[in-house]
């Protein structure tokens, strides 16, 4: 994939939607024009990984793994932060501003779709994070949503692929 050729970017955290999300983009689009960007954390759970590796395999897409270096305790102590749960310090530094800059060098804006996975019942984050991405100029998409399913289904559908969650 060239630089300016259009293709779609998953941000694919090991959700359940995010799984459903780039399903339903690489039936849509082709799994040479999907990116599968997985921002690590380096303190997520082993299954986690489990997940991702089985995922990318069954969708026939590589994970682009990018990473800060550091894990939430080193980020509380380099900010000189208590972490808590009013304050998403580590999703912004360690995610958000992680996948922005890989997309900021690696995509071309006219051409390029980032793909979000929320489910219909999350609708006020997509609202959100379009907001947000659309006043950097990007174009949008969340296609789990679109579905109407519910996280319980797409668990029974995530099974009929044969990936454990």
């Amino acid at each position: 994939m060239s630089k300016h050729s259009p293709r779609w970017v998953v941000s694919f955290s090991g959700g359940i939607c995010s799984y459903f999300a780039a399903k339903l983009t690489v039936e849509r689009h082709g799994a040479a024009n999907v990116v599968l960007l997985f921002a690590d954390t380096n303190y997520e759970d082993e299954d986690l990984y489990r997940f991702l590796n089985e995922s990318s395999a069954k969708l026939g897409v590589p994970i682009t793994r990018i990473a800060d270096g550091r894990n939430p305790w080193e980020i509380f102590f380099d900010e000189r932060f208590m972490g808590n749960s009013r304050v998403d310090l580590c999703s912004r530094i360690l995610k958000r501003e992680l996948l922005d800059k890989w997309c900021d060098e690696h995509c071309h804006r006219p051409t390029t779709r980032l793909v979000v996975g929320l489910s219909s019942s999350e609708k006020s984050r997509y609202i959100r994070w379009r907001a947000r991405m659309r006043a950097r100029g990007w174009k949008v998409e969340a296609p789990a949503m679109i579905t109407g399913w519910g996280k319980d289904e797409m668990l029974r559908q995530l099974r009929l692929d044969g990936i454990a969650p």
